[in-house]
């Protein structure tokens, strides 16, 4: 089944898609190395970023700030989305339960990165950023850390996406997190949740693992379009489209028919609906 890309705000665009199709950032990247098209939009991305304060995956109120970025199945702000969206808008976090951010935590596809590693630049109390050249002279400089957080929005052939980046005209890139100050108050007692998004190529393509304005509807969100089925009589079924009858037509088309020609018009749409 062929992707699409489903414009609205996370929670409207994420309810038309296939659960377990919609589309990652470094998968997004990948694909705009030979989708021009693809590189004229904003993304939500599946990505799930959860922050946390602890050491080695368990958290705990001493450790330090933490970035755990799932698979789509482990997002916790997909799964919980009315709960999320309405968290994300209001108070600007969403508050998962304990437990299963633990679990989303441990699960082997989730990418887990120590922000007291990164070499984050910006001056704001929410957010910082980690810049990226796009050179290789540049990029290579990147620590272990730096580099997993990279690569987790720009793909495992992240020399192949900077590429892309340098020949658009991109010198540098960003990836946007959670300040880690702010991890350590907001989330040592409970992790925090937020979204992720993916932006256009313009003179740079930022990524964020920061996001809280889940309702901006300028977005899209790609994956496979959701077929609904109803039950008819006792089956299930794909759903049935009415095709307007030719009395259905006439009737909603009188007011606009000049009365001298209503047989005329009546004679030449019989003809046609014949046909």
């Amino acid at each position: 089944m062929s992707l699409e890309n489903i414009a609205g705000n996370l929670r409207e665009a994420y309810a038309q898609i296939e659960p377990g199709t919609m589309q990652h950032a470094d998968q997004i990247t990948t694909e705009r190395r030979t989708d021009e098209s693809l590189r004229n939009l904003r993304f939500h991305t599946a990505d799930g970023p959860i922050y946390f304060t602890g050491k080695d995956r368990e958290m705990n109120a001493d450790g330090t700030p933490q970035l755990a970025l799932t698979r789509e199945p482990q997002n916790l702000v997909l799964r919980h989305i009315d709960a999320a969206f309405k968290q994300l808008t209001t108070d600007g976090n969403y508050r998962p339960d304990r437990k299963e951010a633990q679990a989303a935590i441990n699960s082997e596809d989730t990418l887990v990165v120590d922000l007291g590693k990164l070499h984050l630049k910006g001056d704001d109390a929410e957010w910082r950023y980690l810049e990226i050249g796009t050179s290789p002279n540049q990029y290579d400089r990147l620590n272990s850390e730096e580099r997993k957080l990279a690569e987790r929005y720009f793909g495992a052939d992240f020399g192949q996406s900077m590429k892309l980046f340098k020949d658009s005209g991109i010198k540098t890139t960003r990836v946007y997190v959670l300040n880690p100050e702010y991890v350590s108050t907001e989330a040592s007692k409970n992790p925090v949740s937020r979204a992720s998004w993916l932006n256009i190529f313009n003179d740079d393509s930022f990524a964020y693992a920061d996001i809280r304005d889940v309702n901006y509807d300028g977005g899209r969100v790609r994956g496979v379009l959701l077929v609904v089925e109803k039950k008819v009589q006792g089956k299930v079924g794909k759903p049935q489209i009415k095709v307007p009858s030719l009395d259905d037509i006439l009737a909603v088309s009188k007011p606009f028919v000049l009365e001298n020609a209503q047989k005329q018009y009546e004679a030449a749409m019989r003809q046609l609906f014949n046909q």
